[in-house]
């Protein structure tokens, strides 16, 4: 802040990143300590599944799921991104009603954009052999597509909460099927419900449906319910002293940054979940379910990053919008550098023992995954030293790049993978899937730099500076 003799006072300058730096990664414990719980739940929950259901009944409920969180992005079509930026940008005492009336504007256009997405998923989910030839087919799609729109709904008020910085509750209202409270209450219905009679994938996804439903309830209730005061954990008003306590109109949701905003979203959820599609296309019934437990692996190791990610995402728009880009390469850095750091111990044992690894936790039956797991174990690794570099372009404005990037991975992949599918089964989709993610993300890390003025990769060297408060 600015001294009388007009020279910047550099220590309160410190002070407040000081003080931004504490309750930001105060902040990280709480999303670390909840997505662990949330993963393991969500594992206790695959374990039960894979006891109770076929390898093949498996691998159709893993296909319906990834297809909700794939369908879900074009449903949601950007807009809790434009919710979280949007409340992550406001400031001043009138936040909470801000934050209301902009749920309100965009559940005008969610309704839409859900029903479009409802339609696409009657569509295409039958088109799978998988689902086609299940007895219960019709069932399953109706089930797939309202847990879509119950988790769309859902996800709009967990990125509410991430707005407000308020990482506790969007951590345990989290929509996917590693949140704590949909992974918890998901188990427990498994456990009643197998207990009396025998469990069917039509079955699990009823239940998935009912425990996204009642957490959906909940988290409606306590957002709507709650003034929340500005900054529940991190705000720049309270680090920096300023204060703002005009009321400010809700922005228009203009489709040149929607439209941007929802198609880079969309496109990198059909290149991070789109090789569940091709498995489903190209290979039978119980290579599917071998690639869905690569899968799901390998979303367990990229787990750190997600993690990181979920901390700092609310502090990109908040920190560049009033140009502390260099607090904000710190921060971004540092994150990297822990997520990397995490991830070397599950990446080097998939690398080492994968088999011993798959037969440990899904059994012997699963073990042809082992070598699938070693290919894709290296883009992994690639993707979690980058950092938030994605988050970084989408949310400073640079969206139209991701946009780009994203377009030209899900092309190469649904091409190439279907190629590569057909020609070497799993092992050649997880070469392709290896080498998209590589290419994409070190794109997406130049661009960081180059356009939004800050790398995001994993450094000892920053990871060290930041922890002594010394500059980079």
């Amino acid at each position: 802040m600015p001294k009388p003799n007009g020279k910047l006072d550099h220590s309160t300058d410190n002070t407040d990143q000081s003080a931004l730096g504490k309750r930001l990664w105060k902040s990280g414990l709480i999303v670390v300590v909840g997505r662990a719980l949330g993963i393991a739940f969500s594992l206790g929950a695959t374990l039960l599944l894979v006891r109770y259901l076929t390898k093949e009944d498996y691998g159709r409920y893993n296909l319906l799921v990834t297809s909700i969180t794939i369908f879900s992005s074009f449903g949601r079509f950007g807009l809790d991104r434009i919710v979280l930026k949007a409340i992550s940008e406001q400031s001043g005492y009138q936040k909470h009603r801000f934050a209301k009336l902009l749920l309100i504007k965009v559940s005008r256009v969610l309704a839409v954009t859900v029903a479009l997405s409802s339609c696409l998923m009657v569509a295409i989910l039958p088109l799978f052999p998988a689902i086609r030839e299940c007895d219960d087919s019709m069932l399953l799609v109706i089930l797939a597509v309202t847990s879509m729109i119950v988790m769309s709904i859902l996800q709009m008020f967990v990125e509410g909460f991430r707005g407000f910085h308020d990482l506790l509750r969007a951590t345990i209202y989290d929509s996917q099927r590693a949140g704590v409270l949909v992974a918890t209450l998901f188990i427990f219905l498994i456990v009643v419900v197998a207990s009396g009679s025998a469990l069917t994938v039509l079955f699990a996804m009823l239940l998935f449906l009912l425990a996204q439903g009642a957490v959906t309830v909940i988290a409606a209730f306590d957002f709507w319910s709650g003034e929340r005061a500005s900054g529940s954990m991190v705000d720049i008003e309270e680090v920096s002293g300023e204060k703002n306590p005009q009321d400010v109109g809700v922005p228009d949701i203009r489709a040149g940054i929607l439209f941007p905003l929802a198609g880079a979203e969309i496109l990198a959820v059909l290149t991070g979940f789109g090789d569940i599609w091709l498995a489903a296309t190209f290979l039978n019934a119980e290579e599917l379910a071998t690639w869905g437990v690569t899968s799901q692996v390998m979303q367990m190791v990229g787990v750190p990053l997600t993690m990181i990610n979920m901390t700092v995402i609310s502090t990109i728009p908040m920190l560049y919008h009033h140009g502390r880009t260099e607090e904000l390469q710190r921060i971004l850095q540092k994150a990297a550098t822990v997520a990397t750091g995490v991830s070397l111990i599950p990446l080097g044992l998939l690398t080492l023992v994968p088999g011993v690894i798959v037969s440990l936790v899904y059994g012997a039956h699963f073990n042809d995954a082992a070598l699938p797991l070693m290919v894709v174990s290296v883009g992994k690794l690639i993707l979690v030293w980058t950092g938030s570099c994605a988050y970084t372009l989408m949310l400073t404005g640079h969206q139209r790049i991701v946009l780009v990037n994203n377009l030209i991975s899900f092309v190469t992949l649904f091409i190439m993978g279907a190629v590569a599918t057909l020609q070497f089964g799993l092992f050649g989709l997880a070469c392709v899937v290896t080498a998209v993610t590589i290419f994409s993300n070190l794109f997406n890390w130049i661009a960081a730099k180059s356009h939004a003025g800050v790398w995001t990769h994993a450094t000892f060297r920053s990871f060290k500076s930041t922890s002594t408060g010394k500059k980079v």
